[in-house]
């Protein structure tokens, strides 16, 4: 139902800018062990890259918490995309993004071809599902240690209501998940 609420909205808010970006839901298990306990977090929501010709030049992780009906946008300063090798023609994505305190997330997966729905380019080389798997140790007040597990999986859906004619541009694909969220009742963190 949240892809469908994203993808309403991502319809209701185009513009006439080109624009390619790609879509990825999100499932993640997010733990803290720290300050005597240990909080475990079961996150949904997407990851949306800015890709305007084959450049990933910007992502967003829209992080939602379904069961405290509250999320938060993630523009992450540090990360990196790369294409590996593993094989003859055989291609790997790997998106990596620096933790908090000493550590990171790495999300992989094996590249296949996908029609994105652009008006330029429609078939693109990328992965339609990426493991994700990282930790991070910290320390504010208290000493933490966060690992993340789970999955990124190609959206379809909504990655062609963001480039199909007339798409829409990268802050505005993120724009209208925020408000599909606060207009369905859910909460933003900082």
């Amino acid at each position: 139902m949240k892809a469908l609420l994203f993808a309403v909205g991502l319809s209701l808010t185009m513009l006439s800018a080109r624009a390619e970006v790609l879509v990825y839901s999100q499932k993640i298990t997010k733990t803290v062990t720290g300050g005597g306990l240990i909080v475990k977090t079961s996150l949904t929501g997407w990851l949306v890259i800015d890709a305007t010709s084959n450049v990933w030049s910007q992502v967003a992780f829209i992080n939602v918490d379904t069961k405290r009906g509250h999320f938060n946008v993630e523009y992450p300063s540090t990360w990196n995309v790369n294409t590996v090798t593993f094989g003859l023609n055989k291609l790997d994505t790997v998106i990596s993004k620096a933790g908090q305190g000493i550590g990171g997330t790495i999300a992989s997966g094996a590249d296949s071809t996908i029609d994105i729905g652009s008006a330029t380019n429609y078939l693109w080389t990328l992965p339609k599902t990426l493991k994700v798997s990282g930790n991070d140790s910290y320390t504010t007040t208290d000493s933490f240690f966060v690992t993340y597990t789970g999955t990124l999986a190609f959206d379809k859906l909504d990655t062609w209501y963001a480039n199909f004619p007339p798409p829409i541009v990268f802050a505005d694909v993120v724009a209208a998940g925020v408000n599909n969220l606060l207009n369905h009742g859910y909460i933003q963190d900082p």
